[in-house]
């Protein structure tokens, strides 16, 4: 199956729980979710995480509407299912999969221009080699007895320097992942939606708005 049919399916979830109130579908799209994580065999650490992750941001929202705002236990119950539903959507569209891969589907798929997509690619590679230039940087001034605070402008100026050194290693970095205009639409005309995919993505979508309605 297409990402791209299951991140309309995930847009189309998120927009509707955003704007309605009910409790009771909310639990039943969050119980179809942890389904399909059983399914797609999310490691028991995982789903921990994501269970413990927002709980200090779903106590927070349950206390300040129950106890502070309406007293409304429906209410805060929502906003509650609401986060999970949230966190439960974003684990089923990218846990497993890496950046590379998820760039390269939605650049295929949904026409997601090449520079953007490797160019994203390329910012989520370089930040560890910013941050070690940061501390190398650090460590120079030290050396010097000069103190680089992370608030010091001395300190991201000499980062930025390094940077526009590091613009021809990007590109060739881009090259060497892929990056070529003429095979990126070659791949586009080969990944066409057939019938099949725009019914699943219209029958898909039309089953989120009726359970809802109904």
């Amino acid at each position: 199956m297409k990402l791209s049919l299951q991140f309309s399916w995930v847009l189309m979830l998120a927009l509707i729980v955003t704007f309605t109130h009910q409790l009771t579908t909310n639990l039943g799209w969050l119980l179809v979710i942890i389904g399909a994580l059983f399914i797609r065999r999310l490691p028991w650490k995982s789903l921990i995480k994501l269970s413990l992750i927002p709980l200090i941001p779903a106590l927070a929202l349950f206390v300040s509407v129950y106890y502070f705002g309406s007293h409304d236990l429906t209410a805060a119950l929502v906003l509650v299912s609401r986060l999970y539903l949230y966190i439960g959507t974003s684990a089923l569209l990218f846990a497993q999969r890496s950046p590379q891969a998820l760039l390269n589907t939605f650049q295929v798929e949904l026409k997601l221009p090449a520079t953007l997509s490797y160019g994203t690619l390329a910012a989520i590679n370089i930040f560890p080699k910013i941050n070690g230039e940061l501390q190398r940087i650090r460590l120079a001034g030290q050396l010097r007895g000069v103190t680089f605070h992370l608030w010091s402008p001395a300190l991201y100026f000499k980062a930025i320097l390094a940077a526009i050194n590091w613009s021809d290693q990007l590109a060739q970095a881009m090259e060497s992942r892929g990056f070529n205009p003429v095979v990126i639409d070659q791949q586009r005309s080969q990944a066409r939606w057939t019938t099949k995919d725009w019914l699943l993505l219209l029958g898909g979508n039309l089953l989120i708005i009726i359970s809802y309605i109904i």
